[in-house]
């Protein structure tokens, strides 16, 4: 990356051109005819930093003063708050956070074992301006495979105005082959609802060291309406949190290890065979407690056990020839809800056993 000197001598300099000018470059002129489909929300995942970076400004590749950048596609992210009407929103925290190019979270539980990048931020907030905007510089998101669940490239949102989380979604690339392989995509049954989560990833024009360029308008459900001064009170806004605490016992005759896993699964609906799970933790013994953090957005939920005897199933397909099988159940066969409370831990034990496997 080029040194940054002469006119951008300062980095927040810099960074407040880009933001003008990618705006610019992004908006949507003339008035809006028709009611705009708000912005599918989606799980905040278990990787929102547990502890800040250094810096937290929207320019994730370069920590503070700092001449090292982080290594990866160079990705300018703008785009808009807008309300269903197409008013914009002005003064709300936008933050987003996502792997380096080693597929590495800054969240301590989130790191890859090949290494992570200690030159990307991996975290940053924005406050948008009387026009709704916001604007990051980024890397372009790349896949990872971390806690056994494989997941295809994608960029952490949230949305908060007055200290309240408004919007909890994901950023996805838009016509990447490893989309299909997602579960958290292909619950996404609606291609409504997808293409509101979705960008493309474009060669900026005129660039010369490959730079990209992403648009994420992000419509929320509901119109805000701010107070009469017109000033932004508190900040940014945690999720309501729930929390579930699983006690798995397996009693069938395989041994836990390394290549012998057991996997705790949530999912949005008893149909297990039509979804995708929404959650997935591995147990670390026959007899152990796995824990789930909740951000809201699906309730109730409805809990699986696998046993993998492959040590390979990455939760983007089906269990492995061989695996055994079980599920959370007050009546025998039939996937029980778990209605989960906000600010507190529901605990649930399930035991499964060799009884029943994928052929």
């Amino acid at each position: 990356m080029t040194p940054l000197t002469g006119q951008f001598a300062s980095r927040r300099v810099l960074l407040k051109s880009l933001t003008l000018g990618a705006a610019a470059y992004y908006s949507i002129p003339g008035l809006f005819a028709e009611e705009l489909t708000a912005t599918t929300p989606l799980t905040e995942g278990p990787y929102y930093p547990d502890k800040m970076p250094l810096d937290t400004d929207n320019d994730l590749l370069i920590i503070n003063d700092a001449i090292t950048p982080a290594v990866g596609e160079i990705t300018h992210l703008a785009g808009r708050i807008l309300s269903t009407s197409g008013e914009p929103i002005r003064n709300a925290f936008v933050e987003i956070w996502q792997v380096d190019s080693q597929a590495s979270y800054i969240h301590t539980k989130g790191h890859n074992p090949k290494g992570y990048d200690s030159n990307f931020q991996g975290y940053g907030r924005f406050l948008t301006d009387s026009k709704g905007q916001y604007y990051f510089r980024t890397i372009k998101p790349v896949p990872y495979n971390l806690g056994g669940a494989f997941r295809t490239p994608h960029i952490h949102f949230a949305v908060s105005k007055n200290a309240h989380r408004l919007l909890a979604t994901q950023l996805f690339v838009k016509g990447h082959p490893a989309n299909s392989r997602d579960f958290i995509f292909n619950n996404l049954h609606d291609p409504r609802q997808r293409e509101t989560v979705m960008s493309e990833f474009k060669a900026l024009p005129d660039s010369k060291i490959g730079e990209l360029a992403a648009n994420f308008d992000i419509v929320l459900g509901a119109t805000l309406v701010e107070t009469e001064d017109g000033k932004l009170h508190g900040g940014l806004g945690k999720a309501e949190r729930r929390y579930l605490e699983v006690q798995v016992n397996y009693t069938g005759s395989g041994p836990v290890d390394k290549s012998h896993k057991i996997y705790v699964v949530l999912w949005d609906n008893p149909n297990f065979g039509a979804a995708f799970p929404i959650g997935l933790q591995r147990a670390s013994s026959k007899s152990a407690s796995v824990q789930f953090d909740d951000d809201g957005q699906t309730n109730p939920v409805y809990v699986s056990m696998i046993y993998d005897p492959s040590g390979k199933w990455d939760a983007a397909s089906l269990p492995p020839s061989g695996s055994s099988l079980g599920l959370y159940a007050t009546q025998p066969g039939k996937p029980a809800p778990v209605k989960l409370e906000a600010g507190k831990t529901t605990k649930i034990s399930a035991t499964f056993d060799d009884s029943f496997k994928m052929k």
